[in-house]
Parts: C-alpha cells; sequence; structure tokens
C-alpha cells in the first residue's frame, strides 16, 4: 500500500502520521499500531497488534474504498 502524507520526514514527525492515521481508520488504539522497520526508509512495515490478518484487509478495503 502506498501512502502519501504532508507531515515532513524530520524527527519521525511521519512515521507518527503514518501510525496515527491507520490507528483511526483501522479502529484501534494507537498503542496497537507500531513501526516495525523501516524508521528512516520510504518503505515501512507496521505492526497491527490484536488485529487478524482477515479483518485488517477487511478494514483497509473500506478504507482504500476497493471492492
Amino acid at each position: 500500500m502506498r501512502v502519501r502524507l504532508q507531515a515532513p520526514p524530520v524527527e519521525g514527525k511521519a512515521n507518527k502520521a503514518l501510525l496515527k492515521l491507520l490507528a483511526r481508520e483501522l479502529g484501534l488504539s494507537k498503542n496497537r499500531v507500531r513501526l516495525r522497520h523501516g524508521e528512516r526508509s520510504r518503505d515501512k512495515i507496521v505492526l497491527l497488534a490484536g488485529l487478524p490478518v482477515a479483518d485488517a484487509e477487511e478494514r483497509l478495503k473500506k478504507f482504500l474504498r476497493v471492492e
């Protein structure tokens, strides 16, 4: 998935914005969405704690408006 953010990639602001966006759109508390890999890279791996893969996929489809 490609996400474009307006937050600058300075002092982790873009990473924080990404995690906040995912938490809000997936209906998770902020502490359940963590950056697992790619803190300083354009490519990120995000951990969604306590959310089954099927549920994450379904919620992302709604967020992305994919059918």
